[in-house]
């Protein structure tokens, strides 16, 4: 995937230094890049920026107090970041202690996770163990929020100045125990990843945020989904109280009340059009107008994946055989929970259109009886999803008799489309390649994601992601400049986005020429104007300045970046070296025990504790360094 090639900071720098093995690179002409590095810095507002028009549910509370009452025990009402206060404490404490003897380990990176109790506190300790079985790391988390109803599942946060750093751990409880987390199951990102708008936009409703910078959330968080995600911007409305001045779903075409649901229940390889952002759909415009969403074809009647009931429905023969009037809300209602729903509930949504003699339930009456004369345990069968096994969920394709559903991941699908080409909506649309793109790399498809990639960079898109896709390729084949240059038209036209920035500075440092690192520099502190906690680009530019003999300047960076958050393992390693050359023996102890407890499997900083008394022999000295201290320069090795 693409943000697996372009993330591994520290790797590039540490490939830099040994380069023996490398093909050879073209050098880059003198006039490397047409960036505008000059151009001015968006502001934030005082107490974060807001999207345009909302003004929150509270607003709608006064004219519609029996709806928010009803709304309130929602899921959607709840599913945002909210606390550990907020939740309640009972079923906290019981859920943490119901995990804290059994870590759950995850096998590639060898670390375990166990979450526990310890009196009001809820925790979660990282743990390694050495060779003989002995635990060698131990990392205590304090958790401080949650995120998700908790009726699916629930992730867990910690909150350092203005972000959120997720935990690796969910509690499921349609499972009744812990996980990974989906997001960790392959890389295991530990106790670095932040929360951004991307990841929160399906939660909640538009959180205040910085202009620059998507990891920043300023509190308080909206609790879920609001009023506004379904009915549009409110201020309108409540400055007139004319109902044509809000949305009422219920007066859009069947489509487009579908799809009103499918802005989140239906996110599958998925890309947002340009210029278009997290929260930035409105409610009776075109999905693929806004995120273009692809799906398998042909489709697989016996597998779930956790976000795809409109896809699902949408399958049915009760959907096609409804010429489109079946809709989410002919079943639910958006105001009210269905959990807890009885089967004569239910039951009464498929009579509303089977309730004649012509339609009549053909099934024995035993076998009725076993279901409890509940249409959908037949028909919509409940089962573990594709993509989160831990996950049990109701299939919304309507079948007579459904299959049982086939455990195991997915091979690649032969084809995939668009969601509006399966719903008879689409439109000529010249970004239709670079979506395509977008969604065959994440169906696992690499070949045919790159071939329309690069001609979707060819005809000029503006989907961004196509553009990182090229260069990822470009660079995992020995051309970097080739990289630095794909990615330069890409921040031409969309000259902020934090990872092209950090990809554009790695690719460039990589084609090694002095046009090509002074270009990396400016991206660098570019990143750092935009987000002066941006940890990851103080720390590489720290890393250069320290390379270039600029120790001072590059020790100052460092500080900077260690206080930027939990990870850091570079800038740790590169204060313990600067104060070993400096003979300050208290501080390199210090911060190498600091980088140990960042990156456990480095060999190096085991040398360098037990050469000052701590921690004793090192079995393995021989081991390859990790990229936190691969980058160091001879003379301070």
């Amino acid at each position: 995937r693409v943000a697996t090639a372009i993330a591994c900071v520290l790797g590039v720098l540490a490939c830099n230094s040994s380069s023996s093995d490398k093909p050879p690179v073209r050098a880059a002409p003198p006039a490397v890049s047409s960036v505008d590095w000059a151009r001015a810095i968006p502001q934030t507002p005082p107490g974060g920026a807001r999207e345009p028009g909302y003004v929150g549910s509270a607003q709608c509370r006064p004219c519609h107090e029996t709806i928010d009452k009803s709304y309130a025990h929602h899921g959607m009402a709840r599913t945002g970041v909210r606390p550990l206060a907020d939740l309640d404490r009972a079923w906290l404490t019981r859920i943490f202690d119901a995990g804290s003897t059994t870590p759950v380990r995850h096998e590639q990176s060898g670390f375990s996770y166990r979450p526990f109790r310890d009196g009001d506190r809820f925790l979660v300790e990282e743990s390694r163990l050495d060779a003989a079985g002995h635990v060698d790391h131990s990392w205590v988390q304090p958790v401080t929020h949650a995120m998700g109803s908790g009726d699916a599942g629930m992730a867990f946060y910690f909150r350092e100045g203005d972000r959120y750093f997720q935990v690796p751990l969910d509690w499921f409880p349609s499972a009744a125990r812990w996980g990974l987390d989906p997001g960790f199951a392959n890389d295991n990102l530990r106790l670095f990843s932040t929360l951004d708008t991307t990841c929160v936009a399906c939660h909640t409703e538009p959180p205040r945020r910085s202009m620059t910078a998507a990891t920043v959330l300023f509190e308080p968080m909206p609790p879920g989904i609001g009023c506004e995600r379904c009915h549009g911007p409110g201020a309108k409305h409540v400055a007139s109280s004319r109902s044509e001045d809000i949305v009422n779903p219920s007066r859009l075409s069947a489509r487009q009340q579908l799809e009103v649901c499918a802005q989140c229940h239906q996110d599958t390889a998925s890309v947002y059009l340009p210029g278009r952002e997290p929260f930035g759909y409105r409610p009776g415009e075109a999905l693929d107008s806004f995120r273009r969403n692809h799906l398998r074809e042909p489709a697989e009647t016996d597998r779930l994946v956790l976000l795809d009931h409109p896809e699902r429905m949408t399958r049915s023969a009760c959907y096609l055989k409804s010429e489109g009037k079946l809709t989410c809300t002919t079943c639910h209602d958006p105001h009210a929970t269905s959990r807890g729903q009885t089967a004569a509930y239910w039951r009464a949504r498929c009579n509303s259109c089977h309730g004649d003699a012509k339609h009549a339930c053909t099934e024995a009456k035993p076998v009725r009886t076993k279901v409890g004369d509940d249409c959908a345990k037949c028909h919509m069968r409940r089962g573990a999803t594709d993509d989160i096994p831990a996950v049990s969920v109701v299939d919304h394709w309507i079948q007579v008799r459904p299959p049982p559903i086939r455990p195991g991941p997915a091979a690649p699908p032969e084809r995939i489309v668009a969601w509006s080409t399966y719903l008879s909506a689409a439109k000529p649309d010249p970004e239709a390649g670079a979506a395509l793109a977008v969604g065959f790399d994440f169906y696992g498809k690499p070949d045919e994601a790159e071939r329309r990639a690069q001609a979707a960079v060819a005809a000029g898109s503006r989907v961004p992601e196509v553009y990182e896709l090229v260069a990822a390729h470009l660079g995992a084949r020995g051309r970097p400049d080739e990289a630095a240059r794909t990615l330069g038209e890409l921040l031409a036209f969309q000259p902020d986005r934090r990872r092209a920035l950090m990809a554009y500075a790695l690719a460039a440092l990589d084609a090694g020429t002095p046009p090509w690192r002074a270009e990396a520099e400016h991206s660098l502190d570019r990143m750092i104007a935009l987000d002066p906690r941006d940890q990851r680009a103080l720390e590489v530019k720290g890393m250069l300045l320290v390379r270039d003999g600029r120790y001072k300047e590059g020790k100052e960076l460092f500080l900077r970046a260690v206080a930027a958050g939990p990870a850091g393992g570079a800038a740790r390693v590169g204060l313990a070296a600067l104060a070993l050359h400096d003979n300050d023996r208290a501080a390199a102890i210090r911060e190498l025990e600091a980088a140990r407890l960042i990156e456990p499997r480095d060999p190096w900083i085991r040398v360098r504790l037990a050469a000052l008394g701590i921690g004793g022999p090192v079995d393995s000295p021989r081991a390859p360094p990790t990229p936190v201290s691969a980058w160091l320069p001879p003379e301070l090795r």
